[in-house]
C-alpha cells in the first residue's frame, strides 16, 4: 500500500502558508486497509524536523507533530503506509514552505500613484517599474499584495497565474498576500520588476471602500538566498520617500510614490 495525493492544508506543494503546525493529508493506493503510517520531514539542509515513528492508525490525515515550523522554511516530507497484512509500502514525498512570520512588520512599504483620487471617478491602471542588480542568487521569493488588483512581471515574464490577485477581502481589516518562487526568472546582473495595479475591490464599483476615495496600493517584498544583499524594490530615498517612473510601454505615465499606512 502506497500513499498518493499528498497535501498540506488541502494544497499540493504550497509555498507561503502561514500555519506552523499544518495538517497533512494523503490517500491510499493498493491494499484494503491502512493500519499504520510513518512521516519524516526535513528542511532544505536535510535536518530532520519531525519523525512520527510508526503510528497505528487508519486515518489518512494528521497534524504536524514536531516543533512549530519556522517562517520561510522549505520542508520536504514523506510518508509510508502499512496495509492490513502488516506490509509496508514505498515512501511517497511532497513539499511545502512557510511564509512570512506572523506579527512582524514587512520590510516593504506601500506604494501608490502620485495623484489624489476623486469619488466615482475611474482611473487607468497604475504601473510601477524597478530595476535592480543581482549576483549569486540560489533561491528567491516574491511576497506581494495589494489593496486593489495587481499583476507582477519579472524580466517580462508574468509572475504566477493567479487571476484577480490578491483575492477579495475587507481591506479595512485584512489583506491576503501571495508568495511566488521567482528563482527561475531572475538572472545575473540587471533585473526588472514591473507591477500593474488596478482599482479592484479597494476603490472600484462594488468595492468595500467605495464610500471614500482610495488609491489602489501595492506592497512588494523579497526573500533571496545567495551571496548578495537583499534588494528593496521601490526603496525610499534617505529622506523616506522615493519616485519611480512608469515605463512608457504601459498604459500610464504617472509616477509612483511611496507611503506608509497610518
Amino acid at each position: 500500500m502506497n500513499a498518493i495525493r499528498l497535501k498540506i492544508e488541502h494544497l499540493f506543494n504550497p509555498i507561503g502558508i502561514d500555519i506552523n503546525r499544518p495538517r497533512l493529508f494523503w490517500n491510499c493506493q493498493g491494499g484494503v486497509t491502512q493500519t499504520a503510517y510513518q512521516i519524516i520531514a526535513m528542511d532544505d539542509g536535510n535536518t530532520i524536523l519531525w519523525n512520527s515513528g510508526r503510528v497505528e492508525s487508519s486515518s489518512m490525515r494528521c497534524t504536524w507533530g514536531g516543533e512549530p515550523v519556522p517562517a520561510r522554511t522549505a520542508v520536504t516530507w514523506k510518508v509510508r503506509l502499512w496495509d492490513e497484512n502488516g506490509q509496508s509500502g514505498d515512501w511517497a514525498g511532497a513539499k511545502f514552505e512557510t511564509g512570512l512570520p506572523k506579527g512582524q512588520p514587512w520590510a516593504a512599504k506601500w506604494i501608490a500613484g502620485d495623484y489624489v483620487p476623486r469619488k466615482k471617478e475611474r482611473y487607468p491602471v497604475d504601473c510601477f517599474r524597478k530595476s535592480f542588480n543581482l549576483s549569486g542568487v540560489k533561491k528567491a521569493r516574491l511576497y506581494i499584495t495589494a489593496c486593489g488588483l495587481y499583476e507582477a512581471r519579472l524580466n517580462g515574464a508574468r509572475v504566477g497565474d493567479f487571476a484577480l490577485a490578491p483575492g477579495h477581502t475587507d481591506y479595512r481589516k485584512r489583506v491576503q498576500y501571495q508568495t511566488y518562487d521567482v528563482t527561475g526568472v531572475l538572472r545575473e546582473g540587471e533585473n526588472v520588476l514591473t507591477v500593474q495595479l488596478a482599482d479592484g475591490g479597494a476603490a472600484g464599483p462594488g468595492g468595500c471602500a467605495t464610500s471614500t476615495a482610495l488609491r489602489p496600493s501595492c506592497w512588494p517584498s523579497w526573500k533571496l538566498s545567495g551571496s548578495m544583499a537583499r534588494p528593496q524594490p521601490f526603496a525610499p530615498t534617505a529622506h523616506g520617500s522615493g519616485q519611480t517612473t512608469a515605463p512608457s510601454a504601459l498604459p500610464t505615465t504617472r509616477t509612483a510614490r511611496l507611503w506608509t499606512p497610518a
